[in-house]
This record gives C-alpha cells, structure tokens and sequence, in this order.
C-alpha cells in the first residue's frame, strides 16, 4: 500500500511539474496555440512558386525555420481565388486559426482560410506538432522593424493563371523578387 502511494505521488509530482513547463513558456501576456496540424500536398501549379518562396532564402538567414514560418492565407470564392503568403514567428503569431502545413524542406507554410474547399490543396496523412504564441497586445519589436524592411515592397502581385480554374489574386511579401515571374500589362 505504501509503495503504491508512493508510486501515485510521484507520478502526480511529475504530472504536475510537466504541466507548469508547458504552461510556464505561456505567460499571461500570451495566448498560446499547440496542437497537430494536418499536412497538405498542393497541386503542381503551386509547387514551384512556393518552392521558389523557400529558395529566395537558401541558406535561412532571413528567415531561419526554428524561429520563422509562412502564413499562407487562401480565399476561394465563386468568381476569385486570393493567395497571400507572408513571413511570421513562432512566438509571435498574428493569428492562431490554421487549418493546416504544407511543408516545403525545411520551412514549414502554416494555411488558413479555405484550403479544404479547393483542389489545388489535397490533405495527406501525416500531421506536424505546431506550437504557436500570440501576444494578447502586439508589442513592436526590433524583429518587427526587420521583417517590415524586407516585405514592404510586394515579392509578387498580381493575377496568378498558371491552375485551373479561377486566377489566382495573388501576393507574396518575402523580401526578394521572384526570378521567372513578372507582370503582364493589359493593353486598353
């Protein structure tokens, strides 16, 4: 009986003390976001665009993987389709409502929005661990200023035909201009 209690405190002791380490690295000035997202395989249309998004930073130095991911917000509707892609942190997160990771090396596209409505997105197996933080009042740090000097001028704007359907509104803020892509100019 007595080593049984015994083995209950214990475990209750470490329960409890692996809690307060999860929780710990949510403070109150955080909404915290931990959860396995499902991965997604996007259609070959998008592939290449999206693996040059990665490659426009080959060795990570703008955007390192353990500290940076993309936000790849997508609207589909009758007659327009809407792609933004964007860097974020893992610690600071504007959003927390993802619906899913297309994972592309090393970098990881975290997806909201209507993915699972649109065949150019296809739900695979696998799911990824994603811990996100979200400051409860944004606060402007030094790391904000240099993200804001690399995407304030757009990667890549404008209609996006290269899939089926509906063009794709398209914009990209990652920093670098994409090589291979420009802008065709409708003549009046």
């Amino acid at each position: 009986m007595k080593v049984q209690l015994y083995i209950t405190a214990l475990f209750l002791f470490f329960f409890c003390s692996s809690k307060s380490q999860t929780t710990a690295s949510c403070d109150t000035n955080f909404i915290c976001f931990q959860d396995s997202l499902k991965e997604y395989k996007i259609d070959t249309c998008l592939v290449y665009l999206l693996t040059e998004v990665v490659e426009l930073d080959t060795n990570y130095l703008r955007f390192p993987p353990d500290k940076f991911y993309y936000e790849l917000s997508f609207e589909d509707r009758k007659s327009y389709r809407n792609l933004t892609i964007l860097p974020s942190r893992w610690n600071k997160s504007a959003v927390l409502d993802f619906k899913g990771v297309i994972k592309i090396g090393r970098m990881s596209f975290l997806c909201r929005g209507d993915i699972e409505r649109d065949s150019l997105f296809t739900r695979a197996e696998a799911k990824t661990k994603v811990q996100l933080r979200k400051p409860k009042g944004y606060q402007y740090d030094s790391i904000d200023v240099v993200i804001e000097a690399y995407t304030w001028k757009p990667t890549l704007a404008g209609k996006y035909t290269f899939c089926n359907g509906v063009p794709i509104d398209l914009y990209i803020l990652v920093g670098k201009s994409l090589e291979g892509y420009g802008v065709k100019e409708n003549k009046k």
